[in-house]
């Protein structure tokens, strides 16, 4: 085995590749900061309790050590999302609206299938402070605005409701720890761990 070795899973971009991938986060956050998205660099390491926020998904891929300055669990960021909600909570004026953009590079335990990357690259606008409709129709053309961009075509678009996914617990009365454990599941379409749930 080379010392120069990659562990498994995890990427690197150079030559043409590099350039190209380059050219490619510019132009995404050119489009973004032109629909009024804010650019956001969030830290590679934060305390493991704001990085998952209760999702276990999330923190069954996120790799964390203990802080030998705080004698507290750090984690490496696996998803940039929880990052952009604290940001937003700690920065953002109260009763605003923000938007926030983002292209970076995460790490993550496990890939999320077989030639899936542990060290994939993240891009994502959020907006936040506004619940109306306007606002999930403003991200849903820009991530299609994003698609094009790409190149990418024959796009498939699915879009669920989650006052029908809370109506439903809330007349299973089911309970907070359930209701999470459902979402992971629903999120991540896991049939068999549905099953078990249903059980």
């Amino acid at each position: 085995m080379s010392n120069w070795q990659l562990p498994e899973g995890i990427d690197e971009l150079t030559g043409d590749e590099a350039i190209a991938f380059e050219s490619t986060r510019r132009n995404l956050l050119d489009l973004y900061q032109s629909w009024g998205y804010s650019i956001v660099v969030p830290p590679m390491i934060e305390y493991s309790d704001t990085l998952v926020l209760n999702s276990k998904s999330i923190d069954d891929k996120t790799f964390k050590f203990l802080d030998s300055s705080s004698a507290r669990m750090l984690g490496v960021h696996s998803d940039i999302t929880p990052q952009i909600a604290r940001i937003d909570s700690k920065h953002a004026e109260p009763n605003s609206i923000s938007r926030y953009c983002y292209i970076n590079a995460i790490l993550q335990t496990k890939a999320d299938d077989f030639y899936a990357s542990r060290s994939p690259i993240q891009a994502g606008a959020e907006l936040y402070g506004y619940k109306g409709t306007d606002a999930d129709i403003e991200v849903i053309v820009l991530m299609l605005s994003s698609l094009k961009l790409l190149n990418i075509r024959n796009i498939t678009l699915s879009l669920g409701n989650t006052a029908i996914f809370n109506a439903l617990c809330a007349s299973a009365n089911l309970e907070s720890k359930e209701i999470t454990a459902l979402r992971d599941i629903f999120r991540r379409k896991s049939v068999p761990d549905l099953e078990s749930f249903l059980i």
